[in-house]
């Protein structure tokens, strides 16, 4: 597998589809999605075993591994915010640097063109990107299933409806289904059959373009009957 992925072809139709659409689907090639799922392997090799509990983080920047704690966070998951300065274990650095290359050409396309359409203002910092991994928590055989399993009985999803705050985020295929969007029929499942990014706008979008690109509202749903009993992993490139 190369470290450095063919780009993620971007349509010049990109800015003008996210005016009228709540998402933007752009699809990914077979090696780069096995980029995805091996970068998804390490990641949770690494956030399930000896090394989590020597991961730092900062919940308040965020920066690094912040871990599912109910008393901070309404969401199920475990999570790494990995930005510049940031140093990671030797066991993911080659893999998260690959991802990060696939990903970060597509939110610099993407903003030059919203840019072009609505001014250099709406989007600052397109080289200068967070990744973050995320770990959501089987239901079974997992240190935290009982617990997510309760929070879940008591009508919590894993990730309750949100916007994100940044500009634009490009989120790689999740290695399980569950996204759903708001949109003007209500909540609709993402199908993305686990080869396509999806790209959104967030807050900052919304306000510096008075909503001429207003944020998505999104959400992770919980296991339905017949789901595969794994963990769900997935991760968003933010830019602002």
């Amino acid at each position: 597998m190369t470290t450095e992925p063919l780009p993620v072809p971007v349509p010049d139709t990109a800015a003008a589809e996210l005016e009228s659409r709540t998402f933007l689907r752009l699809p990914l090639t077979p090696a780069q999605v096995e980029l995805v799922h091996v970068t998804y392997a390490a990641w949770e090799r690494t956030l399930t075993g000896p090394l989590r509990k020597t991961l730092p983080g900062n919940r308040h920047r965020p920066i690094g591994f912040l871990p599912l704690q109910p008393a901070f966070t309404a969401e199920m998951k475990d999570s790494y915010y990995y930005r510049r300065g940031v140093r990671l274990p030797q066991a993911l650095c080659d893999q998260t640097d690959a991802l990060i290359a696939l990903l970060a050409p597509v939110a610099r396309k993407i903003g030059e063109q919203i840019a072009a359409r609505g001014g250099p203002r709406l989007l600052r910092r397109t080289d200068r990107g967070c990744l973050r991994v995320m770990r959501y928590p089987p239901f079974e055989g997992d240190i935290d299933s009982a617990m997510v399993r309760q929070r879940a009985q008591r009508g919590t999803p894993r990730s309750p409806a949100h916007k994100d705050l940044n500009a634009l985020t490009i989120l790689a295929p999740a290695s399980l289904p569950g996204l759903q969007i708001e949109g003007p029929d209500g909540w609709a499942e993402v199908h993305d059959a686990g080869n396509e990014l999806i790209v959104h706008t967030g807050q900052e979008m919304e306000d510096r373009s008075g909503r001429r690109w207003p944020a998505t509202v999104h959400r992770v749903r919980n296991p339905e009957p017949g789901d595969p009993q794994l963990a769900r992993m997935s991760c968003a490139y933010f830019v602002s």
